[in-house]
């Protein structure tokens, strides 16, 4: 009996993922992810493909005859079309939960990173000036107010680290979590991002982004949070009005931001945020650890295998194949 056939490009997903797969499949490889490159090798007989920033559009998906699964190496899946993949009866599996721990750590340097503001004091040192930090104070996060606005994995670690390491005190905004729920963690529920937003220190964005996100961060929202407070997003670009953003960190009623995301990735050198030294800007590396990308590498690699072999995988996105029984799949 041959072995199932898994497309990867390279450069492609870490190597314990790969060893995964080749213990149970023949493994091919595609020297890049042009859709003319992805197209040829598709039609080799190909039963799944892993993707890291590919696109799997409707026509790729609907070349690939034998095709069964797509791999989206990360929690996101906005490079595949998951309406075609269904479609054509493809199971789209991604990972979820593989990297908060590192999203979370990076939210937290971002926080010692401003509260120290370590940017501008490297600079200082740098150029010479040691009085630094006679003219610009710095601060002590503990026993600050940490403002969590969403409360999925991420959102849950960060609170556990700041509450624990910090002593901070939490709030949480999340209309999907009741209030008993909140408070069973010892933090507090805000019925409305305006009312955490007017207390807080430290503003965290753990949202996803979608038509209800959008823009949630607005000129408007903006005067409602708390004079000088530090501002994080780690989580989406689109989630932000920046030009909202960066009107607020020039007048400096926004003190400090540390930014992972952008409306538009890669974000050009040229944009307004880069202009302001109250911006520390990191290249959505956020949950790019080497420990994070290889617990992804696993869990996509195990999730592809599974459907390969008729077994239900971790994370599948496209649950509506098994209810409309066009995709079996056992436990």
């Amino acid at each position: 009996m041959s072995k199932p056939k898994v497309l990867l490009i390279n450069p492609t997903i870490y190597p314990e993922g790969v060893k995964i797969l080749e213990e149970s499949c023949d493994v091919i490889y595609a020297p890049d992810g042009k859709p003319e490159t992805m197209k040829e090798y598709l039609a080799q007989g190909v039963n799944a493909v892993i993707l890291r920033i590919e696109q799997m559009t409707k026509e790729l998906i609907d070349s690939a005859k034998d095709l069964k699964v797509i791999g989206a190496n990360g929690v996101g899946y906005s490079n595949v079309d998951v309406q075609a993949a269904t479609d054509a009866g493809v199971c789209v599996v991604n990972v979820v939960g593989a990297n908060f721990y590192s999203v979370a750590e990076h939210i937290v340097m971002f926080s010692l990173a401003m509260a120290r503001d370590v940017k501008r004091a490297d600079n200082a040192v740098r150029n010479g000036n040691w009085q630094y930090r006679d003219t610009n104070p710095l601060h002590d996060i503990h026993g600050n107010t940490f403002f969590s606005v969403g409360f999925g994995n991420i959102g849950k670690e960060v609170c556990r680290v700041m509450s624990n390491a910090f002593d901070m005190n939490i709030l949480v905004y999340d209309p999907y979590f009741t209030k008993e729920s909140i408070e069973s963690f010892g933090y507090r529920k805000v019925e409305t991002f305006e009312e955490g937003a007017a207390i807080a220190d430290y503003i965290s964005l753990h949202l996803p982004s979608n038509e209800e996100t959008h823009h949630l961060i607005n000129s408007e929202t903006i005067k409602a949070m708390k004079p000088g407070c530090k501002f994080i997003n780690c989580a989406r670009g689109p989630i932000v009005d920046y030009d909202a953003l960066c009107d607020a960190l020039e007048s400096g009623y926004i003190g400090m931001a540390g930014i992972d995301v952008f409306p538009e990735e890669p974000v050009s050198k040229d944009h307004r945020i880069f202009t302001l030294d109250n911006v520390i800007a990191t290249p959505h590396c956020a949950g790019d650890t080497v420990e994070a990308r290889t617990r992804i590498a696993i869990s996509v690699a195990k999730d592809v295998v599974s459907v390969l072999y008729g077994k239900m995988p971790r994370c599948l996105v496209n649950k509506e194949l098994l209810s409309q029984g066009r995709v079996s799949l056992s436990k």
